[in-house]
């Protein structure tokens, strides 16, 4: 069971209006979109796509897409229906060459959760009775490279990249996290990468700008599990206009070694920022950062 949705104007991406989410089924099936973009225009959504088969879907690829989101929903979102049924996942999830647009939304108001999560990938799954639905279960990959992901007016409070039931005792095999422009969302508490254990991380180049911190300390990513052993993690970059708080890797000493700082720059490393088309042009001394345009 494959679908490819390929835009046939390389100059120009096929557009979609979608009046509700795409849901995938099928055990070895694989789902690509290529050169398209997708508008969200329902009036209320928690996601835009997400799986209703009971185990791991194979593969979602997104390649030279753009996405525009409604407040407060999904990019991706796949959760596990009830106890004593089986765990949804995707195995192998890529994002690569686009832009996801998320409207002003917020998700903490004085530090207390108030609306839905916003996330890009999330697998989250019912727990009973102390154990969850993911426990045990293995994820493949998840791939996010050279994307502008950005509120396009105002702040996302509480927004997450990727996240699994914290409880849940699932692996990621392989997270890579490369030359994205994360502009204007604040993580939620629980880091901008939530899950439980990943065994092998790259994670690099990134760019993580805001225009106000808003009292909360940028964490990239918390294990509940176990963190990868002397992986990749190096050259990221964040600026904010107000950094009173604290851009971290992972909280507190519960890292990896080799894990490098995240570098905090005085100075934006943009020369354009385009909300519009999400097209965020770096200064030349950042040009290996961020979103490669």
């Amino acid at each position: 069971n494959k679908i490819m949705l390929i835009g046939n104007d390389p100059s120009v991406r096929t557009k979609v209006d979608m009046s509700r989410y795409i849901a995938v089924n099928n055990a070895d099936g694989q789902f690509v979109c290529y050169n398209m973009e997708f508008t969200d225009s329902r009036s209320s959504g928690s996601y835009m796509f997400t799986s209703n088969f009971d185990g791991g879907y194979e593969s979602v690829v997104f390649d030279n897409c753009k996405f525009s989101l409604l407040a407060g929903s999904s990019l991706i979102s796949v959760s596990s229906p009830k106890p004593g049924s089986t765990a949804r996942y995707i195995n192998n999830t890529t994002i690569v060459d686009s832009e996801i647009s998320l409207p002003e939304y917020t998700r903490l108001v004085n530090g207390d959760v108030k609306n839905n999560p916003c996330r890009t990938v999330a697998f989250t799954a019912t727990v009973s009775e102390g154990t969850s639905l993911l426990d045990g279960v293995t994820v493949n990959s998840v791939t996010i490279r050279n994307n502008s992901i950005y509120c396009n007016s105002g702040l996302v409070n509480g927004y997450q990249l990727f996240f699994t039931t914290s409880n849940a005792e699932c692996t990621v095999r392989s997270l890579s996290i490369e030359n994205n422009s994360i502009v204007n969302l604040l993580p939620r508490t629980d880091g901008l990468i939530s899950t439980y254990t990943v065994s092998s991380l790259d994670m690099r180049n990134n760019i993580f700008w805001t225009e106000s911190m808003e009292d909360v300390n940028y964490m990239i990513v918390r294990c509940y599990g176990a963190y990868p052993a002397g992986e990749i993690c190096k050259d990221n970059l964040a600026f904010a206009t107000d950094a009173g708080n604290d851009f971290v890797t992972f909280q507190g000493n519960n890292g990896w070694s080799g894990a490098d700082d995240v570098i905090v720059t005085p100075e934006s490393p943009f020369a354009d920022m385009n909300y519009t088309d999400g097209i965020f042009t770096v200064k030349p001394e950042y040009a290996s950062y961020g979103a490669q345009r």
